[in-house]
C-alpha cells in the first residue's frame, strides 16, 4: 500500500506540474433547444458559443450561508463555470437537504429528471434499466483531462463498476477520501505513560494494555468506571470496533470478498468470523469491552470519552475532531495516540476498506450535451486541486469569503468530489509547514486555515493537529486493503431479503459477543444461507464475473 500511495502521489504531482492538456479546434455551428446540443470547441475546457443552461437538483442545509449578493445558483463557484465554460447551472428544484432524497425519487418515478444529477447504486440500477440515463464512456474518454482520469481511475478503476451495464458505463464515480472507512485505534497516551507501557502492535500486546488499564486505573476514574475499550451498538465508528479485532484474524464483516474461484463470498459468514466473535466474547467477559455497548449510540460513547473513562477507542482518521476532542476539553493534560489495528498472523498491516466512491453522477437520456458533465468536472478538479486552486485559496482568505471557506465544496456543480488522497496531501503539506513554523508553506487555503486553528491552541487546535500530523499518516501505514468488491446494483434477492439478513447478523453478533455459545454462529450461518444468502451469493458472483 505504501508503494501504491507513493506512486499515486507521483502521478498527481506530475499532473500538477504539467497542467491540463487543452485540446483545441475550430468552432462548430451553434444550435439550441430541448435535446439539441449547444456546440463549442472540441476540448476539455472549451467554452460553448452560446450559454448552455443545465438543470440539476439543489438543496440547502440550515447552516448554509452565502456572501451578500450570492445564492446557491449564482455564487463565486458557479459563476466561474459560466465565465470559463459558458455553462449555467439552474436548480431543477431547491429544497431543504432533509428532503433532497425524497424529491429526487419522485422525479425518477415521474421521469421528470434534471439534466445531470447524482444517484445511489440502488437508484442507478433503476435508471439504467428504465433507459433514463445515457452512456458516458465515449464522452468521458474524449473530454476528460489527465487529472480527472487520474482521480476517476483510483483503486484500479473500481469506481466505474457501479455504473457498468453491458459493454458501457452509464455513470461516473463521485470520489471521496480513500480512508473514510479505514479502521485505526486511539489509545490514551497519558495512561500509557503513567504505566510505562509501549504502544501495542500485536493483538496480544493490545489486550495486555487493555487489561492494564482495567486493573491499574491510570486515569484515576475508579475501576468501576473505566471502559478499557469503547464500542457502540453499530460496532464502532464506521464498524471500526469490530474490524479492529476481526481483520487481524482474516475476518471481514459486512463486505463481499473474492472467493478464489472468480466469484464473491460474504465475509460475515466465513469461518474466520467465528474466531473473531469468540475473541470479542473474551474481551466482553473479561470486562475489557464496554459492557453496555449494545445499548449505546455514538453520542453516549462520546460522553464516556469526554468524561475520561475510555482508554482505547477504535475509530477513523477524523475522530480527533469528534469525539476525542471532548477529552481535552475536560482534561487539557490528556492525550490520544492513533495507531494501526494489530498486525495479522503474517505480521502485515491489513484492514478492510470500501471503494472510494459511494455515489455516481449521471446524465439523463435526451440531454444533448453529455460532455458538459465532463467539462464541469474537469474545471472543478482544477479549481480544487489544480491550476485555479491558488486563485480560490487566495479568494477564500479575504474577509468576504473567509466565512464560507469551508463551504466551497457545497457550491460545486453538478457534484462535489475530491482526490481520494486529498487529505494525505493536506497532511503532508501541513506537517512541512508546521515543522518549519511557516504558514507561507501552506499550498492551499484549507492548509492555511488549519494552521491558524492549530496555532490558536485549545481542544480544537489539539484536534486538528492530531488529525493532520498523526491520524492521517496512520492510514498510509497499511500494506494491504481488503475491499468490498460488490458495488453494483442490489440484486433482486438483495432487495427482498437484505433487511432480514442484516437483522439475523446483528442479533447473532450481539448475542455471541455477550456470551451465548459459539454454536450460535453456526445456526446463524445456516439461517443466512437458507433465507436468501446463497441466492444472493450466486447473483453477486454472476455480477462480479460480468464486470471483471
Amino acid at each position: 500500500m505504501k508503494s501504491f500511495i507513493k506512486m499515486a502521489m507521483i502521478v498527481l504531482l506530475s499532473v500538477l506540474v504539467l497542467g491540463p492538456v487543452f485540446a483545441g479546434g475550430g468552432r462548430q455551428g451553434s444550435t439550441s433547444g430541448v435535446g439539441v446540443p449547444v456546440r463549442g470547441e472540441d476540448g476539455p475546457f472549451a467554452p460553448y458559443e452560446r450559454l448552455l443552461e443545465i438543470s440539476t437538483p439543489l438543496s440547502i442545509s440550515p447552516d448554509t450561508i452565502f456572501p451578500e449578493g450570492e445564492n446557491i445558483e449564482r455564487n463565486f463557484v458557479t459563476n466561474f463555470y459560466t465565465e470559463t465554460l459558458n455553462i449555467q447551472y439552474n436548480g431543477k428544484w431547491i429544497v431543504d437537504s432533509s428532503q433532497a432524497s425524497e424529491r429526487l425519487n419522485a422525479a425518477v418515478a415521474s421521469n421528470d429528471l434534471p439534466d445531470i444529477f447524482t444517484a445511489s447504486p440502488e437508484m442507478l440500477g433503476r435508471l439504467i434499466q428504465a433507459g433514463q440515463v445515457q452512456p458516458l464512456w465515449d464522452v468521458y474518454e474524449r473530454f476528460a483531462t489527465p487529472r480527472l482520469k487520474e482521480i476517476m481511475s483510483y483503486q484500479d478503476g473500481r469506481g466505474f463498476l457501479a455504473g457498468r451495464s453491458g459493454n458501457n458505463v452509464y455513470a461516473l464515480p463521485v470520489s471521496n477520501d480513500f480512508a473514510d472507512n479505514v479502521a485505526m485505534l486511539y489509545i490514551r497516551q497519558d495512561w500509557l505513560d503513567a504505566l510505562n507501557l509501549a504502544l501495542p502492535r500485536t493483538m496480544d500486546e493490545l489486550l495486555n494494555v487493555a487489561r492494564a488499564f482495567r486493573d491499574l486505573d491510570p486515569g484515576g476514574v475508579g475501576r468501576n468506571n473505566i471502559i478499557p475499550i469503547a464500542m457502540d451498538m453499530n460496532f464502532g465508528q464506521n464498524r471500526a470496533g469490530i474490524n479492529a479485532f476481526s481483520n487481524p484474524l482474516g475476518a471481514y464483516s459486512g463486505i463481499w470478498i473474492p472467493d478464489g474461484a472468480g466469484g464473491l463470498r460474504y465475509g460475515s459468514v466465513q469461518p474466520e468470523m467465528r474466531e473473531a466473535l469468540l475473541l470479542m466474547q473474551t474481551l466482553y467477559s473479561e470486562g475489557l469491552l464496554d459492557r453496555e455497548f449494545a445499548v449505546k449510540d455514538g453520542s453516549r460513547v462520546a460522553d464516556d470519552i469526554a468524561a475520561g473513562r475510555v482508554g482505547i477507542f477504535p475509530g477513523v482518521f477524523w475522530n480527533p475532531l469528534w469525539p476525542l476532542a471532548g477529552t481535552i476539553e475536560n482534561n487539557p493534560n490528556a492525550d490520544w495516540t492513533p495507531i494501526p489495528i494489530p498486525v495479522n498472523r503474517q505480521g502485515r498491516q491489513t484492514t478492510q476498506n470500501m471503494i472510494f466512491s459511494y455515489f455516481s453522477v449521471v446524465v439523463r437520456t435526451g440531454f444533448g450535451n453529455p460532455e458538459a458533465l465532463i467539462k464541469s468536472m474537469n474545471l472543478w478538479a482544477e479549481m480544487f486541486h489544480g491550476r485555479y486552486a491558488d486563485h480560490y485559496n487566495n479568494m477564500l482568505s479575504t474577509p468576504r469569503y473567509m466565512p464560507v471557506a469551508d463551504m466551497m465544496h457545497t457550491h460545486a456543480k453538478p457534484v462535489f468530489f475530491s482526490h481520494p488522497l486529498k487529505n494525505v496531501h493536506l497532511s503532508a503539506n501541513f506537517i512541512d509547514a508546521w515543522n518549519a513554523q511557516n504558514i507561507d508553506l501552506c499550498v492551499t487555503g484549507e492548509a492555511r486555515n488549519r494552521f491558524e486553528i492549530v496555532s490558536a491552541g485549545g481542544p480544537q487546535g489539539w484536534a486538528h493537529k492530531k488529525f493532520l500530523m498523526e491520524s492521517m499518516p496512520v492510514t498510509t501505514m497499511y500494506e494491504n486493503f481488503v475491499f468490498n468488491e460488490f458495488v453494483g446494483v442490489p440484486t433482486p434477492t438483495m432487495v427482498l431479503r437484505t433487511a432480514i439478513l442484516q437483522t439475523l447478523e446483528e442479533e447473532a453478533f450481539f448475542s455471541i459477543i455477550m456470551g451465548e455459545p459459539i454454536s450460535r454462529f453456526d445456526t446463524f450461518v445456516r439461517d443466512w444461507r437458507s433465507q436468501g444468502g446463497d441466492t444472493i451469493t450466486s447473483e453477486v458472483s454472476a455480477w462480479y464475473r460480468s464486470v471483471r
